[in-house]
């Protein structure tokens, strides 16, 4: 019985090893990040869950030998697609992201997986919140944005605003947060059929 589990382990492993390398070749052979740039409404329609939040912790964990970080928030706010709850959600959260550095194991770094900082404030849309997916970021790094100098930046250096009509939008009006995540509210509820 140990054989085989030990075969299944060499066997996830060999897959993620193959994922890794083909992440990596992308990032040499595609755009300049490894991936598509996706513009604001595809970035909405692929979140499933989205968090307003501080950084309270960065730990990392081994999961089947590989390290995985392991990102804390303090959710200020929540949005969640697809069985929205009644409640105002969770006042922390987990985000598993794929690679790190473990004591025993080798270190395991991710093309294009953002890094954080205990302490920072973000704005993270996610694909799913912890279901084995190496970066559940929305496009590794375009569903985060950092409060930086009054303003929400991606890693792109773009912002997140307010645009005309009162809804989300790159390189929008720099607002005050509350409105921000107001119409970020509206377009979440529009994306599930509901009036804004």
């Amino acid at each position: 019985m140990r054989a085989r589990g030990a075969s299944h382990e060499s066997a996830v492993r060999a897959i993620r090893a193959v994922l890794a390398t083909l992440l990596v070749a992308a990032a040499a052979t595609a755009t300049a990040g490894g991936w598509r740039a996706l513009d604001l409404p595809e970035r909405l329609d692929a979140t499933r869950e989205a968090f307003v939040g501080r950084v309270a912790s960065i730990d990392v964990d081994l999961r089947e030998g590989e390290p995985w970080t392991l990102l804390t928030l303090e959710v200020e706010r929540w949005w969640r697609r697809e069985g929205r709850a009644a409640d105002d959600g969770p006042s922390s959260v987990r985000v598993a992201l794929w690679g790190g550095r473990a004591p025993g194991a080798p270190p395991l770094l991710v093309a294009g997986a953002p890094a954080f900082t205990v302490g920072e404030r973000v704005i993270l849309w996610l694909r799913s919140l912890d279901d084995g997916l190496a970066v559940p970021i929305v496009g590794i790094d375009q569903g985060l944005w950092r409060a930086t100098e009054g303003a929400w930046r991606g890693a792109d250096g773009r912002s997140l605003g307010v645009g005309a009509g009162g809804r989300p939008q790159l390189d929008g009006s720099t607002v005050p947060d509350a409105l921000l995540f107001d119409a970020l509210d509206a377009a979440f509820r529009e994306l599930e059929g509901e009036a804004p």
